[in-house]
């Protein structure tokens, strides 16, 4: 019975963590993944998964990075700028510069902001 429940209760917490993210990214006219590293390559697989291709991964400096990554382009985030109010951001760095990298984010204007929790992370890996 436990075993049922505990199951149970994964499959649900599973369903409304994605549930959660994937209702954060609403109706984004344009989706952009800060962060071309590896847990914005993850990001990318998951959006996959639900359908959802970023239009491209943001970077703070452009010169440490390809220009594409799995066939998305990579673009400064300041080019990102004259249409901020149409794209939601997703983080999907480290947590330890998440933080940083909303501030900077928010001060460049940006609102639609949502995180690549290492939660949703697992969620997606069970």
């Amino acid at each position: 019975r436990q075993f049922f429940y505990d199951r149970y209760v994964s499959a649900l917490r599973k369903e409304v963590l994605l549930g959660g993210f994937m209702s954060a990214l609403g109706e984004a006219h344009k989706l952009a993944v800060y962060g071309a590293g590896k847990v914005g390559r993850e990001a990318l697989s998951a959006l996959c998964l639900y359908d959802k291709r970023p239009d491209c991964f943001a970077v703070s400096d452009i010169s440490n990075n390809e220009p594409c990554v799995e066939g998305v382009p990579v673009r400064g985030v300041d080019e990102l700028l004259p249409e901020q109010e149409n794209y939601v951001i997703i983080i999907a760095t480290a947590m330890g510069m998440q933080p940083e990298i909303l501030e900077l984010l928010l001060e460049k204007g940006f609102t639609n902001i949502v995180s690549f929790l290492p939660e949703v992370r697992q969620a997606l890996r069970a």
